[in-house]
């Protein structure tokens, strides 16, 4: 017989709610008051309430929470912008907890409780009564240092910063192939060096570069030269100039022209102008991240082992992961970066060409997949992993994910490490001088271990580049000039810097190589999150 809850009698109660545990939902609001709800063993206690943004609202809030209730509660409360982290930070530092929910999951549940209203009571609902449905579904707060928090905002400030300096070399360039069609080609990768924003700064416009002269422009190159002139992209940027010279002579001569050189002058000074005074706030912004990164991690433990992994690249996942212990495991961690693929399978089976989860922060699956282009030309079992997958007819882009995924595991097991050999050097006699030992292990796939050295010549051998091919394909064709050394196999990415190196996941670890974290100056790399993976 039917029972009043449906078929089969009254819903057996979760093992979650057993535990008698008060736990309270809270929608964050920026400018309103908050709304929360109180729930114990999953029956609300009374309506939704407001609370109020000051300290008298707090009081009240944790008064209602508490009343009848011995021990401390759980608050669960979605990071609405920054406002939750003070919030948080009171409530842990009165003896309760502060969980955040995924947001994707707090939307499903709310459609499922209320699927024709939303209000800030059915959110705080949603948010409380997930942490009883989906345990797994929210994390603990576990409230950062003052430099951790610091760290992070600098770093996703210097990131937004750093986009907007490429946009603007974008634009540049795209006024650059209505001026002068093929200057972009001929000042190449270093089209904004001081030289050549100097020239850029002045000489947009090529008619007045022919009138100049080719000795006068050479003497204007070198007086803004940092070190010797590059006389190939001189060269080439005179041959482009009388190119377009030649193209436009009509159009000039007869007054045609559709566009004004001196506009388009203006427009690329004032972006150079826009350029420089973001690069300043960078580098100020790098010298306050540099001072946290000391205090957190003096040895600088990834930027030093991990292959690929520079100074920006290790504030960014010191910032953003924290203490390494609230992850139990190797599959939340990379879970946490977003390097995994998104699950996609029906009727037994895997469909192929699965895209990444949308989770974790975009700047870090950017500097992830950065790091694992580096990493495949100075790790033997990174670079044996991507020709797998190249093999087995991945994207380019995939297989530099499954690169990263890989990585993220790595760097998973040198903090796990180094927060092993910390606890350590707090209980000896030693204390925090003590630096722990993390080693990242070179290793060819057939498990021996290697060198530095030995590491980038054998990935130059065994796991070229198609640069690194062709140029062994043109030398061939030429004659003997070009021996194919181990050193082709890294020019194409000389213009990131160097970095270090691990191997396996859980055992030793070793230092390695160079690191590279810059970003390419033609353009933003594509989002991670629309990289296919395996």
């Amino acid at each position: 017989m039917p029972g009043p809850h449906g078929f089969g009698g009254p819903p057996r109660p979760y093992p979650q709610w057993e535990d008698e545990m008060r736990r309270v939902g809270i929608d964050l609001a920026f400018t309103a008051p908050h709304q929360a709800v109180v729930y114990e063993d999953g029956e609300a206690l009374g309506r939704p309430f407001r609370v109020a943004r000051t300290k008298e609202g707090m009081d009240e809030l944790i008064r209602k929470a508490t009343a009848g209730h011995d021990g401390p509660c759980e608050f669960v409360m979605e990071p609405t912008g920054l406002a939750w982290l003070p919030v948080a930070a009171e409530l842990v530092r009165q003896g309760h907890r502060a969980y955040v929910p995924k947001p994707q999951k707090t939307k499903a549940l709310r459609k499922v409780y209320s699927p024709f209203a939303k209000s800030d009571g059915v959110d705080a609902r949603a948010a409380a009564l997930l942490r009883h449905v989906d345990p797994n579904g929210v994390h603990e707060l576990r409230i950062p240092e003052p430099e951790r928090t610091s760290m992070r905002l600098l770093v996703r400030q210097r990131g937004r910063l750093s986009k907007q300096r490429v946009k603007s070399m974008q634009r540049i360039h795209g006024w650059l192939r209505l001026a002068n069609p093929h200057l972009s080609s001929a000042l190449g990768t270093e089209a904004f060096t001081r030289a050549a924003m100097a020239f850029l700064r002045r000489y947009v416009d090529p008619f007045a570069v022919r009138r100049l002269g080719k000795s006068r422009l050479r003497a204007y190159w070198a007086r803004h030269a940092h070190g010797p002139v590059n006389a190939k992209q001189f060269e080439a940027t005179w041959r482009a100039c009388e190119a377009t010279c030649e193209m436009y002579a009509g159009l000039h001569r007869d007054g045609a022209l559709p566009f004004e050189y001196v506009v388009l002058q203006e427009m690329v000074a004032s972006e150079l102008d826009l350029m420089a005074s973001v690069g300043g706030q960078i580098k100020r912004l790098s010298a306050l991240i540099r001072e946290r990164h000391d205090v957190l991690d003096p040895q600088r433990v990834l930027e030093s082992e991990v292959p690929g992994v520079g100074p920006t690249i290790s504030a960014a996942i010191e910032a953003f992961v924290g203490d390494v212990e609230r992850f139990p495991n190797v599959k939340t961690f990379a879970a946490y970066f977003g390097i995994v693929p998104r699950t996609n399978q029906t009727g037994g089976r895997d469909r192929s060409r699965q895209r990444m989860t949308k989770g974790g922060p975009n700047v870090l699956k950017q500097y992830m997949y950065l790091a694992a282009e580096v990493a495949r030309r100075q790790d033997p079992e990174m670079a044996a992993t991507y020709d797998t997958a190249i093999g087995r007819g991945k994207h380019h882009r995939s297989a530099v994910i499954i690169v990263a995924h890989k990585l993220v595991r790595r760097i998973y097991a040198i903090l796990k490490q180094r927060a092993a050999g910390r606890a350590v050097a707090a209980a000896s006699a030693a204390g925090a001088a003590a630096r722990p030992t993390v080693r990242y292990r070179l290793r060819r796939p057939d498990g021996v271990q290697v060198t530095k050295d030995e590491a980038r010549a054998y990935v130059a051998t065994h796991h070229p580049s198609k640069a690194a091919v062709a140029r062994r394909q043109r030398a061939a064709e030429a004659g003997p000039q070009d021996t194919g050394s181990s050193e082709d196999a890294t020019k194409e990415v000389a213009s990131m810097p160097p970095d270090s190196s691990i191997s396996d996941a859980g055992e030793h670890l070793k230092g390695c190589g160079e690191t590279v974290d810059r970003q390419r100056a033609t353009g933003p790399e594509e989002p991670a999150t629309a990289l296919d993976c395996g």
